[in-house]
């Protein structure tokens, strides 16, 4: 096993010596694969030389790996097959004898085509799920969703996100929760539902959901070193011409970078569903821009309108008219928590439908539209918006013919930065706060 270890903090220190030193950012050149094969040998020569450092190992983290690891490891560690996760468990002197200066040096600004060399980015994050199935109260209403069925979602999750370097764990047996409490298990509180049911005027929107939103996110804060997903039940309100009554009707989930849990349906959905839930809770936002506005884009006149305003009363250049689709880009959303330059402008599906007929967003045939734009000085462009309809983080993630779906290299860089420097570190760290306990451990 501490040849593993040593191999582990070889690669570490292999990868550090092909990263710029320039702060946290991933944003990378690419370069082609002769370049790599280049730079591969000499890293392996520099190596031969660094690898000395590795010799010595720390007495103490022999202990800890020969004595009490099993102790020490957070369950989500607990991989008999790979121990890239021991540099976040180790003290900032034990880093120090490995020749690992301490702080931020995992983020690093890894060569591109070393990266696709390896095919998965390393180290690899491991992510521990907790699964909680709640129901009301009284105990009714209970999801339905099975164990069995959440390592289904777990998986297809894993397959998607393989590039990433971030895996998923799940144990059906260890990982799952049953909760009767109806804060936790309504999406939205139904007593203002129930009082106006027949009122046309009421706005659902209006809706106060934070009691929800609280008591979840106290659970998910409690559940230090897991990923809280509910499964729940999910749901909001559309009025119905002809009984003239609001009605519920089902939904989908939801996460985001700032709350401390993913809220899914609490039956079997759509296989992806979980995948793309999991990018929101660390931190990416959609892809796409699916309405400007109160107006949804749903043919190529509302894309063109958009476009015209964006550039001609909003101040754009004509070459950045497309950038109105792009929802995760800060030139569109300035106080964008991450800014992902390399998923496409997408104006969502609806446009695809509209152009070339029912279920065109989901035919490869049908990836690209054009979109003519008449400016008011007489100049013409027709833009062409080809978005990434097999990118987890769009509305494409239902089209499983075209293919798996799959994270941008900028994504990955936004969902590891999260992991590592933002507020889902403790999924990674949760040991951290016992180093004292671990010297002891190593000592006695």
């Amino acid at each position: 096993m501490i040849s593993k270890i040593v191999l582990n903090f070889l690669i570490l220190i292999v990868l550090s010596v092909a990263v710029s030193a320039s702060g946290v950012a991933w944003a990378v050149e690419k370069q082609d694969l002769s370049s790599a094969t280049t730079k591969t040998k000499q890293l392996a020569s520099e190596d031969a030389v660094k690898s000395q450092a590795l010799k010595i190992v720390p007495e103490k983290m022999t202990a800890v790996e020969a004595r009490t690891m099993n102790d020490i490891l957070p369950p989500g560690f607990r991989d008999d097959d790979d121990d890239s996760s021991l540099p976040y468990l180790l003290t900032p002197m034990q880093l120090r004898k490995f020749g690992i200066e301490p702080g931020v040096q995992e983020i690093k600004k890894l060569d591109r085509a070393i990266m696709r060399q390896r095919e998965r980015l390393s180290p690899v994050l491991k992510v521990r799920i907790q699964a909680i199935i709640t129901a009301n109260s009284d105990g009714s209403d209970a999801g339905t969703i099975t164990p069995e069925q959440i390592s289904l979602l777990v998986d297809q999750a894993n397959r998607v996100w393989w590039s990433s370097g971030i895996e998923f764990l799940f144990d059906p047996a260890k990982d799952v929760k049953r909760m009767n409490n109806t804060l936790l298990h309504l999406r939205n509180p139904l007593e203002e539902f129930e009082q106006n049911k027949t009122n046309p005027n009421w706005d659902p929107d209006q809706i106060d959901a934070s009691p929800g939103h609280n008591a979840r996110n106290y659970v998910g804060y409690e559940t230090r070193g897991k990923a809280v997903v509910f499964f729940a039940k999910s749901f909001g309100f559309k009025w119905d011409e002809t009984s003239n009554e609001w009605f519920m009707k089902s939904a989908g989930g939801f996460s985001g970078h700032d709350l401390e849990y993913v809220f899914m349906p609490n039956g079997m959905p759509e296989k992806n569903l979980l995948a793309h839930e999991l990018g929101h809770y660390l931190h990416l936002p959609h892809p796409f821009v699916s309405e400007i506005g109160d107006d949804p884009i749903l043919t190529v006149a509302d894309a063109a309108k958009a476009i015209k305003d964006w550039v001609q009363n909003q101040g754009h250049a004509p070459k950045q008219g497309p950038l109105v689709f792009d929802g995760d880009n800060r030139v569109r959303y300035p106080g964008s928590v991450v800014d992902i330059k390399d998923t496409p402008p997408d104006p969502d599906g609806q446009i695809f439908n509209n152009t070339f007929g029912a279920g065109a967003k989901c035919m490869e045939a049908h990836d690209m539209v054009e979109v003519p734009v008449a400016y008011d000085n007489g100049k013409e462009v027709t833009y062409e918006l080809k978005p990434d309809r097999l990118n987890i983080m769009s509305y494409y993630k239902g089209c499983h013919n075209l293919g798996t779906h799959g994270v941008s290299d900028g994504q990955i860089a936004a969902a590891r930065n999260a992991l590592i420097n933002g507020n889902r570190m403790h999924l990674l760290t949760p040991a951290i706060e016992r180093r004292d306990i671990m010297r002891k451990k190593a000592v006695n």
